[in-house]
């Protein structure tokens, strides 16, 4: 049957809709031409679980890449060559200080 101009068809229980999907269901109970949205807020603990989800990768990623970028810049600076990056187990021996006592001005 098709709907006659200014009425709203409502979805029936087996489509998806983009209203169902976020939460927003129509008003079976006004009988109006103008369809009514009411919104059903999640429990904070299932939203929160589910942005968790779908965030938790992406934000590990640009974390370790923040965190590179950020050892990058800071690796000419002689408190963290010394005291980091220096006591690294494989590679720490390319940012020991071998300049002798006698070169150094302080």
């Amino acid at each position: 049957m098709e709907a006659e101009f200014g009425t709203a068809r409502r979805p029936n229980e087996n489509t998806q809709s983009f209203a169902n999907i976020a939460g927003v269901y129509h008003s079976s109970s006004l009988p109006s031409a103008m369809a009514r949205l009411q919104y059903h807020p999640l429990p904070a603990y299932k939203a929160t679980r589910g942005v968790a989800r779908v965030w938790a990768p992406s934000l590990a990623t640009w974390s370790v890449g923040a965190g590179i970028a950020a050892l990058y810049v800071l690796s000419v600076t002689p408190l963290v060559k010394r005291e980091l990056l220096s006591k690294l187990p494989v590679i720490g021996g390319y940012w020991q200080d071998k300049t002798p006592a006698s070169d150094k001005p302080f």
